[in-house]
């Protein structure tokens, strides 16, 4: 089957980001101090906040953050130690988020790194959990919880959140910026991606779009499922569809509008579509089997049936056309309009119909099974027969007695006139304008309709069956 839609996956390095800039340092011998360094051997960092070294931190550090392009309003800073050959240092920042810098001490030799303390306390973590020793962690007294640091990241990113959860997921491949998930005491948490770059806005997406659009390499663990369905209520409410969200999923793109579509699964009733504008604002409603080839996966397929037959007979209702609908099919969209083209059989009249039917504002059109011939159409689910004992009727009214067995569409003159040949059990034709719905408005015999859109020409039409074209 064709789908309409490939959800792109921002490609994440899980952990390898943060990992590789994972510290170890120790502090620098201060009996070595001019006279050169000793060679610094990976050891676990001072835990201690008197091992931090403010007064060198406040002199060099600037120059670090400057070095690695690090947005930050230094209001702390500390020196750290050694790191293999470089010189780390810890910086608090008036933005939230505090960072540990890397800097070679040796000019020239490596460019600057910069780890901030979400993604060091996730490093270590992970260590930890792995059985291994886990590397620096930030320490300065404004870095002591570093996932609030993530807040001024939410705010920049335009969302609210009261962060009581955080963590370092990874780095977007596509845009180098390093991916956070927060929890929030409001209730369903947020992905945050903030650039690297110096000057690079943060943005934010739901938990749902996350999962939905990372091709299955990430999952929020700071919020519950249905706190991240809920974030689809807003949209659920103004689609005016009565709806408990169960299940939801990105199935594609609206082809024309290139607006994306939802599918969403509902608490003991059918679920459906959901189109959305790029800001997330609701467009517009499917119900499962009204959006192209896709298939509804929370719903069942009797449901959906059952769905979609109430919702034609309300559409046709509305358009003046009585019917139970007891069995449809749905033959695509009419270009231009985009109403839907449905061919349907009623339980409570013999004949179908086919419909154009508008969701929107625009006015829904009903025609019976001869009209449909119009429109190069043929009915499928019931038979155009069903219309004769109307037809017959309306013929005798106006003393032109036909029991039909056979019938032609003839066309339609330019005075809008639908003309239609009748043979009769009886033998003699009949020329009928036919309007639909059983109307008939003229009778004609052949003799008299010998002009009318070449005349009769079923068999038992008699010598009058030829003419010319009248107008």
């Amino acid at each position: 089957m064709k789908s309409f839609y490939r959800a792109g996956s921002a490609a994440l390095c899980l952990g390898g980001a943060v990992a590789a800039v994972a510290l170890s340092v120790a502090p620098e011998d201060a009996s070595a101090q001019g006279r050169g360094r000793r060679q610094a051997q990976p050891a676990k960092a001072a835990q201690g906040a008197g091992s931090l070294d403010r007064a060198r931190g406040a002199k060099e550090a600037p120059a670090a953050v400057q070095a690695a392009g690090v947005r930050c309003q230094i209001t702390d800073a500390a020196y750290l130690g050694v790191a293999g050959n470089r010189n780390a240092y810890e910086v608090a920042c008036g933005q939230g988020l505090g960072f540990v810098i890397l800097v070679a001490q040796t000019p020239g030799a490596a460019a600057p790194t910069a780890l901030d303390c979400v993604s060091a306390q996730t490093t270590a973590r992970a260590e930890q959990a792995a059985g291994r020793p886990a590397g620096a962690l930030c320490r300065l007294p404004a870095n002591a919880q570093p996932v609030q640091g993530l807040a001024g990241v939410a705010r920049e990113a335009g969302v609210t959140c009261t962060v009581t959860n955080g963590r370092a997921v990874g780095l977007l491949s596509s845009s180098n910026a390093i991916r956070y998930e927060v929890g929030c005491s409001e209730g369903g948490g947020f992905v945050l991606d903030r650039p690297q770059a110096a000057g690079g806005r943060p943005s934010a997406q739901t938990c749902f779009r996350a999962e939905q659009t990372s091709g299955g390499q990430f999952r929020c663990e700071f919020t519950t499922k249905a706190q991240s369905l809920a974030a689809l209520n807003p949209i659920v409410t103004a689609s005016r569809r009565s709806c408990t969200v169960s299940d939801a999923r990105i199935v594609g793109r609206n082809p024309t509008s290139q607006n994306e579509v939802l599918e969403v699964g509902c608490q003991g009733a059918p679920g459906f579509f959901l189109e959305t504008a790029a800001n997330g604002a609701f467009v517009q409603a499917y119900d499962c089997g009204r959006f192209g080839n896709t298939p509804c996966q929370f719903t069942a397929a009797s449901a959906a049936q059952e769905r979609n037959a109430q919702d034609y007979g309300r559409l046709l209702r509305a358009a003046n056309f009585d019917c139970a609908v007891s069995n449809f099919k749905r033959l695509g969209a009419e270009q231009g309009t985009g109403r839907e083209i449905v061919e349907v059989a009623c339980s409570n009249r013999p004949e179908g119909a086919f419909a154009l039917l508008s969701t929107g504002s625009g006015p829904s059109e009903v025609y019976d099974c001869l009209l449909a011939q119009k429109r190069r159409q043929n009915c499928t689910l019931t038979s155009e027969e069903a219309l004769y004992p109307r037809i017959e009727a309306a013929m005798t009214a106006q003393r032109r007695a036909c029991d039909i067995t056979l019938s032609r569409r003839m066309g339609t003159t330019p005075e809008g006139e639908e003309w239609y040949e009748f043979a009769c059990a009886q033998g003699r034709n009949r020329v009928v304008d036919y309007r639909g719905n059983g109307r008939v408005v003229k009778v004609l015999d052949c003799r008299e309709g010998a002009l009318v859109l070449g005349g009769c020409k079923l068999p038992g039409a008699g010598p009058a069956a030829a003419g010319s074209t009248r107008r």
